[in-house]
This record gives C-alpha cells, structure tokens and sequence, in this order.
C-alpha cells in the first residue's frame, strides 16, 4: 500500500490509553480501535486490553487491530466489516474506501502509539494482515499493509 502522506496530519489524531496500558506494556494482546468523524476529520485511536465498543458507532467503519501470535510469529492483526450495516452504502463502496483510507489509519496508531513502536522495534517490524470481513467471497480477503515502520517516516509533523 502507498502512504498518502498528503492526507495525514498528525493534528487531526487523538490517542487515549485505558486498561493501564502504558508505553512498555502489554505487548501481546494490545488492541488498537481506530474510529474518525466525517464532521472533523479527526482519527481516534483508543489503545488497550480489549476494544473501545463505545467508540464504534452504528456505521461500523471501526479498524480493530490486534498484537499477538499466528503460529509462533508475533503479528499485527486486523479486522474491518465490509458488509454495510444495516443496507447503509455497499461491500463495493465500503471495501474500496478501506483500501483507500487504511493507510491514514495505520499511519494514526503508528503516530498514537509512537513511544510504544519505538521502544520495541521488533513489534514495529511485524506484519500487518488485515481481514476484510464480508459475508460476500469477492470482497472476504486478508490484505498485507507492510509493518508499523512503514508508516514511521510519513509522521511529519505540521
């Protein structure tokens, strides 16, 4: 996936910790929810133990992403719901937008949770599968987006 740097602004993205997260720990079992508001265009990203369901609004346009092992290899798991929530848009439209826009989310709890990569830059290098979950075999797939460290360089700040 291509990093569109343009897009980003590190402004527009709010973090919040719960679950006494912190920057050291947890590794394994860290859970990321990453939400926006098409009003302000800001990201939010709650970083914790479970995800933020009172962050995830009736649109399910919500990226859960998740650090933890697949067959002994620590990974960075993820999942978005492609099938429209109650007949709002379409998988097509919704599969289309997160590809589009998953860059800008990664590049959110890449910069939320900056101290936490940086600290472990092996987490930092791990892959980033992501499941596009739909009911539909066109659009049920898991997509590669590269690592964390992929969208470090694009934190520029403006």
């Amino acid at each position: 996936m291509q990093n569109n740097v343009a897009d980003f602004d590190v402004k527009k993205t709010t973090s919040e910790f719960r679950d006494d997260v912190t920057d050291e720990y947890p590794i394994v079992g860290r859970k990321y929810t990453v939400t926006h508001s098409d009003e302000t265009a800001i990201i939010n990203v709650v970083v914790g133990l479970s995800y933020a369901e009172d962050k995830i609004t009736k649109m399910r346009d919500e990226v859960l992403l998740n650090i933890k092992y697949d067959d002994d290899k620590l990974i960075i798991s993820g999942v978005v719901l492609v099938d429209p929530p109650n007949g709002i848009g379409t998988k097509k439209l919704r599969n289309d937008i997160f590809l589009r826009e998953m860059d800008k989310a990664l590049m959110a709890v890449r910069y939320a949770d900056r101290d936490f990569f940086e600290m472990y830059p092996y987490v930092d290098h791990r892959p980033i599968i992501i499941w596009f979950y739909s009911k539909d075999k066109e659009y049920n797939k898991c997509y590669y987006f590269g690592t964390m460290s992929d969208y470090a360089g694009s934190l520029l700040i403006r």
